[in-house]
């Protein structure tokens, strides 16, 4: 009885130091493609200096600040992103969307942000609005456009419903002002912030816009489970997103990137 005890308890005080905070002065590797223009959440500023700003940046820093812990951009391209997280070689890459191959393969933090999923029409051609079930009923799946590779199913849409030939954002936009597209898809937060690694905003007066009836989608920080601080990273991050969203200063970080919304 007495071995038994002595074995919960030193499995209590392994699992306790798992998740115990990380020491001073530690670098957090964080993994970002030399493409990224995800913004307002992360992406390259227009200076020229390849300095990787934007609302998950913002977030990370005020997590890790009252721990005296660095953060570190490594620039690689996606998918060798993913094989490094996987193998231990970086702690963690910015929020994404989950799926069964990723909860299988990383730890994942609770959401950082939600996108909401949208269509965008030319109001001149639409002035009483256009609503979901018109876009559904009355606009042919050639009108209604997505972009190349992406995957509408959240958007309660099948793939094959939208054509799904647009390159960018905004060329996407581009169809709806000459009317080769009369409904986009695409989540209105990205839309609204592309002013900032664009030359001009997208979401303009001639632009309307419909949020979805479905669920907004959640993106999360994925973590390595091979990494050996790994775990105690993601307590870090998951007490520092409740702080931060308890107080109000999520809100305030993001409002101060997409103010139009």
């Amino acid at each position: 009885m007495l071995v038994l005890i002595k074995r919960v308890l030193l499995l209590a005080c392994f699992a306790a130091n798992a998740y115990a905070d990380l020491p001073p002065n530690t670098e957090i590797l964080a993994c970002t493609t030399p493409q990224t223009l995800w913004a307002p959440y992360e992406y390259h500023d227009r200076k020229g200096n390849n300095e990787l700003v934007g609302y998950n940046v913002d977030v990370m820093e005020e997590i890790l600040k009252p721990y005296n812990i660095k953060l570190k951009h490594v620039i690689r391209p996606w998918k060798r992103c993913l094989e490094s997280l996987k193998s231990g070689e970086f702690h963690m890459i910015w929020p994404t969307s989950l799926n069964e191959e990723r909860r299988r393969d990383y730890l994942h933090s609770r959401h950082s942000y939600e996108l909401t999923p949208a269509f965008f029409y030319l109001k001149s051609q639409f002035p009483s609005g256009l609503t979901a079930d018109e876009v559904r009923n009355k606009i042919s799946p050639d009108l209604r456009c997505g972009l190349l590779g992406y995957n509408y199913t959240n958007f309660g849409f099948n793939n094959e419903e939208i054509a799904r030939t647009t390159k960018s954002h905004e060329a996407l936009i581009a169809r709806i002002h000459h009317k080769f597209c009369h409904a986009a898809f695409a989540r209105l937060e990205i839309i609204a912030a592309a002013w900032m690694i664009l030359e001009k905003p997208l979401l303009t007066e001639e632009i309307s816009y419909q949020a979805l009836p479905v669920p907004k989608e959640r993106f999360h920080f994925l973590i390595s489970k091979k990494h050996p601080q790994g775990k105690k990273l993601l307590n870090i991050i998951n007490k520092g997103l409740d702080k931060l969203e308890s107080s109000g200063r999520l809100r305030e970080l993001l409002i101060k990137y997409i103010p139009n919304i």
